[in-house]
Formats: structure tokens, sequence, C-alpha cells
């Protein structure tokens, strides 16, 4: 018995351009894992999905320059193709109802004639979380004043009341053991004048490099890029939700291969061993994206504009 052909499916009835947003726990959930959520929920919300054609139809859905797992994002695109013909602003109602935590609607319309040829630059937040562990002496601080003079003489920490330890017992674990007499208490250091010029001169030097060559692990096995090139603009400010802490500002131009907001900052991060003047910014940068869209005198304009972030 010959193999029939597989059904053709009709072209779709109705395209639709998405903005969505990947917030708080969400930011940690990869592509893959969201595209399959996202399914999911369009199915929970009675969208009527339009399928590809052959031996195994997919839904029309496609993708449009993801964030890398770990960031957040207030600009996230993506198109769907529709059977019949639905109210976008009643879609987006059904589908921010349905979507996992961490993740938000923002915007829904009739898709316009190529959604990535709309999307040529981001901008991007990054923000450097720097604390430091203030120790606070007991003399100073506490209102205790046995505790003060225990901390004065380190030979009386373990207190003049308490019995001397049991030789029988001093190989076992100490399960319940006493709290500190120090004070321990993290503040945040702010954008301190010191590391703030670290990070502004470092920003200074890349700027004005003509390339900054970084190496990121990709499937295909580690590549070697520049990270200079499609950066238009980064500046040094303090971040919007803290401002006690530093960060970046960042304007990139989408290239392949695309370069991402961590090569920058891995970038800044080596320049220590170029010209000694590296922050020590580490890996661990909140990075959101904040924007997505066609640069218009400076500015990354979305074409879909969502409410402000939340």
């Amino acid at each position: 018995m010959s193999r029939q052909p597989p059904v053709q499916q009709p072209p779709p009835v109705q395209k639709l351009w998405l903005r969505y947003a990947k917030r708080g726990r969400g930011r940690f959930a990869s592509h893959r894992d969201f595209a399959r959520a996202f399914e999911r929920a369009l199915r929970r919300a009675g969208a009527p999905l339009a399928y590809s054609s052959g031996f195994t139809p997919h839904p029309r859905i496609s993708w449009a320059n993801s964030v890398p797992t770990g960031a957040e994002s207030e600009s996230e695109y993506v198109a769907i193709g529709l059977a019949a013909v639905v109210d976008p602003a009643e879609l987006a109602a059904a589908l921010n109802a349905t979507l996992p935590p961490g993740f938000a609607l923002l915007a829904a319309r009739p898709a316009g004639a190529n959604l990535m040829a709309e999307l040529t630059h981001s901008a991007w937040e990054i923000t450097f979380p720097v604390w430091e562990n203030t120790l606070i002496a007991p003399a100073e601080e506490s209102s205790n004043p046995e505790a003060a003079d225990l901390a004065a003489d380190p030979k009386t920490a373990a207190g003049t009341d308490r019995p001397a330890p049991d030789t029988a017992q001093a190989d076992q674990p100490n399960l319940s053991p006493d709290p500190p007499l120090l004070d321990y208490r993290a503040a945040p250091s702010g954008l301190s004048p010191a590391w703030a010029d670290r990070l502004t001169r470092a920003v200074a030097w890349f700027l004005a490099q003509p390339d900054v060559p970084v190496s990121r692990q990709t499937k295909r096995g580690r590549r070697q890029f520049d990270a200079r090139g499609p950066v238009v603009s980064l500046t040094v400010e303090p971040s919007p939700d803290c401002p006690n802490r530093p960060g970046l500002r960042l304007v990139s131009r989408h290239t392949v291969p695309l370069v991402r907001p961590d090569d920058v900052v891995q970038a800044l991060d080596g320049i220590d061993a170029l010209d000694g003047i590296a922050p020590g910014l580490g890996a661990d940068c909140l990075i959101r994206r904040t924007a997505q869209g066609r640069l218009v005198q400076g500015r990354v304009v979305d074409p879909l504009p969502g409410p402000p972030p939340a």
C-alpha cells in the first residue's frame, strides 16, 4: 500500500505580532522551555492556531532575537499565524491569564511585512550588584556591655559562665552553635567614586578601540568575534531600580553573530590584562532589555509600544 501524501494545510487567515516580557524568575527559563509553555498557553487561551503542512504539522510560530537565559526583557517578539480572525486585544488578555509567572504579554497587533526588518537594534540595562560586608564591632554598636567586654578580650569570647568543654564529647558535632558576637551587616556599597571612575575609564577605553575581540562557547564550539563594532553607545549610569547600584546603558546593533551584553561585560572585565583599569565586574550582573526596534535619533523605538515596565 503506497503511503499517502501529507494533507496540505491552508495558509493562515490572520497573522499577529506579539510583544512579551520576561521578568523575575521567568528570566531563568530557557527559550526552548518558554516556547513549549507559550504553545500550551495559546491552546488554553483558545487561539485558533494555523499549522504547517507535512507529515508532522507544527503551529505557525516564529520567534525573533530571544534574550539569553538569565536576562530579563521588556521587549521580546513572536509572530503567530491563526486559522481564524480574532481580536488582538482579547487574545492578549486571554494569554495573560494562562501564561506562567514571570511572563506577560504587553501588546498585540496585526502583523506587518517583515518583523525581523523592524528589529535592528536593542537597548539594554546592565546592573552590577556590588555589596560589601560591613563589620560592626559590638563594643561600638551593641547596647549589651557584656558582649562588648567579650569582644574586647578574645580569650573570654566563649563566656565566663560557660562550663569547660567535655573532652569526651570533643569529637561530636556541634548541632546548636552559639550566635556570633559580631554583627555582619550586608549593605549596598553604592556607586562609589573610585569604582565608578574605574568603570568609566574602562568604558572609555572600550569605545576608543576599533575592535575588541571576545570569545564565547557556542554549539559549534568556541567562537571569537568583535564586541566593539555593534555597540552604538555605552554609558555609565546608576540603576533606575536602585540608584545605589552602578550600571551601564548599552545600545547595540543586531549583527551575525549577535553580540550580547554579556559579551560587552566580558570585554570590559578583560581590560585588566590589557590596560590595568578593569573594574572587576564579575559574572553576577543583571541584564535587562528595555527596547528592541529601529534606531530613531539615537533611541531604540519598538514596533509595538507597550505599557511601562512593571
